[in-house]
């Protein structure tokens, strides 16, 4: 157990996206003419998120393209405005989150998408993180340990995973590797409203032994001032009991949560907080050998609509499914 957390450690950002990528729609595009964003590295969850067939379903699609051509403007009237938004965003190597609700065969997507323009390695690239919030969690399935540190090696040599970003390496493996580990590290740092922590499940009270980047700018905090200690720290008043409990169960249970929660940065300020938690297991499947918990930081406005838009596709879920059971 000890060299398996050892080993953990050792590729943190490998295995956050392992273990929660399942679930959340993870991507890297490149910064093209036509500022498409087409798709050079992606998870198993950004072709989920998108509704595409086939786990590899996003590799060199054109992002921006496919949510134009797939919004959903009779539940979001700026769908089209937010992808126009995006591209100025990503135009102008800004940041930016915009809530984009898309059409499908089975069911309408309100999808949070963010954004981060980055470089490496000369490379002009684009970090992408999409939170399907209608989606359960619970039913994408998690990682064990062995297996998500399988995956995550598998991440960073397998070629799929950096299609598109080699022609200026060589053909050596261990370069391949090198530059798997490097890119994915610097996307994940990217991210200026996007954290993600980590912390290990046998350690009551589950204090965060590693943040990114981004949860110290969404959140205000310094390593040294959050490292050690747990989420309680983003936790007031105004924070719903309820969904602390979920988060509690999801730890006892195993399974995957995902809860809108109002936090409060270091500097007291409020913000909303779309949060996941995705527990690994054990090989047994039974103890919770640590939880990978990914924060997208929302403003009130922006919070406001995601709701309104989770009512409407809720009821025509809802509805749908009515009208499937009358018709067996």
């Amino acid at each position: 157990s000890k060299q398996l957390m050892e080993r953990f450690y050792k590729s943190k950002v490998l295995t956050l996206l392992a273990t929660a990528c399942n679930d959340l729609g993870f991507a890297i595009c490149r910064r093209d003419a036509q500022h498409d964003l087409p798709v050079a590295i992606s998870s198993v969850g950004f072709a989920r998120a998108l509704g595409l067939a086939g786990d590899r379903a996003g590799l060199d699609l054109k992002l921006l393209h496919h949510l134009r051509a797939n919004a959903m403007i009779s539940i979001q009237p700026d769908a089209l405005g937010a992808v126009d938004a995006l591209r100025s965003a990503a135009t102008s190597g800004n940041a930016l989150t915009e809530l984009v609700t898309l059409g499908r065969s089975d069911r309408p997507q309100a999808l949070i998408v963010n954004i981060a323009p980055f470089t490496h390695e000369g490379l002009e690239l684009v970090a992408v993180l999409i939170v399907d919030v209608n989606a359960d969690p619970r039913n994408q399935g998690g990682a064990v340990l062995a297996d998500a540190d399988t995956e995550a090696e598998s991440a960073a040599s397998h070629y799929t995973w950096h299609h598109g970003l080699l022609d200026n390496l060589s053909a050596q493996p261990g370069a391949h590797l090198g530059f798997g580990y490097s890119v994915l590290s610097a996307a994940v740092d990217a991210f200026h409203v996007v954290g993600f922590s980590l912390a290990p499940g046998n350690v009551p009270g589950l204090p965060m032994k590693w943040v990114s980047e981004g949860f110290l700018k969404l959140t205000g905090y310094t390593r040294a001032g959050i490292l050690n200690y747990n989420c309680n720290r983003l936790q007031c008043e105004a924070t719903d009991p309820d969904a602390c409990f979920r988060l509690g169960n999801c730890i006892r249970t195993g399974t995957a949560e995902r809860v809108m929660l109002w936090n409060i940065t270091r500097q007291g300020k409020g913000f909303w907080n779309c949060l996941s938690m995705y527990p690994s297991l054990s090989d047994a499947g039974r103890v919770v050998n640590y939880c990978v918990a990914t924060q997208v930081r929302m403003d009130t406005p922006f919070y406001r609509r995601l709701v309104r838009n989770q009512r409407t596709v809720k009821a025509i879920i809802e509805r749908t499914a009515s009208v499937a059971a009358s018709a067996q």
